[in-house]
């Protein structure tokens, strides 16, 4: 009974230790918070493969991101395919990897203390939408999108002949609209990657742009193709920055939000 009591004792002073140690976390500023990285909140495992599939060091990134480039040229030196075809492969694989670094950032995103409006949830929108553009290209059916589209909307809307550009053009501005309004500003803490995603939505909308204008016929196939490389390349680099930002520097949304 004597060994009974004194275990309660125990407890009830460990309890008020917890209550006492809460109340002064409580009472601290909150300039003192300092920001959290994701890896804080894994296991050790997964810690483990997340440092195999994105490294700490900033100067591998930035080698990996200087070296590709040149990749591209052996390929096309290499290839003995015309240049367009070899720009576009490389392009969808950029694309698809943006897409799992997305996927990776809004896992870390959401261990996050910090809800931000529930902004970590468009990464996997975001991841979606680039994987879907990254199928477009190495498929090599974005150019029969709008006709594809057109048809899929014929019993709804009826014949759509002049149209057809639009149908594609309102969803495309939309997802735009979505990544400024809905991802941009959960990478504020992260300048260079948040400044490459918008490189990455201005080329491809100009990109867009120049082929849906009456003077798409003056614009060589290999210019275009050349657009869309600059901004995978750009998506690529702003996913591979911002995701290491999050995983070893800080998952927590922008400072005052």
């Amino acid at each position: 009974m004597v060994n009974q009591f004194a275990g309660a004792a125990d407890l009830a002073q460990r309890r008020r230790r917890r209550l006492a140690q809460t109340e002064l976390a409580a009472d601290e500023p909150l300039h003192m918070v300092l920001p959290s990285a994701g890896v804080e909140s894994l296991p050790r495992q997964e810690v483990r493969l997340l440092r195999k599939i994105v490294s700490p060091r900033l100067w591998k990134h930035l080698s990996l991101l200087a070296g590709l480039p040149l990749l591209w040229v052996v390929l096309y030196g290499t290839a003995g395919a015309p240049r367009s075809s070899v720009m576009n492969g490389f392009s969808g694989i950029l694309l698809l990897l943006a897409a799992q670094l997305a996927t990776i950032v809004g896992w870390l995103r959401a261990r996050s203390a910090t809800d931000f409006q529930g902004h970590y949830r468009a990464w996997k929108w975001l991841a979606i939408g680039l994987a879907t553009g990254a199928a477009l290209i190495l498929t090599d059916s974005a150019r029969i999108l709008p006709d594809v589209a057109a048809y899929l909307l014929r019993p709804l809307t009826g014949p759509l002949e002049s149209a057809r550009k639009a149908v594609v053009l309102v969803p495309v501005l939309a997802w735009c609209g979505f990544v400024l309004v809905r991802v941009l500003p959960d990478m504020n803490r992260s300048f260079w990657s948040q400044s490459l995603l918008i490189v990455a939505l201005l080329v491809g909308v100009v990109r867009f742009m120049l082929v849906h204008t009456p003077a798409v016929s003056a614009i060589s196939t290999p210019t275009l193709s050349a657009l869309v490389l600059a901004s995978t390349y750009a998506a690529f680099a702003s996913m591979l920055l911002h995701c290491r930002h999050v995983a070893y520097i800080c998952n927590d949304p922008p400072g005052g939000m």
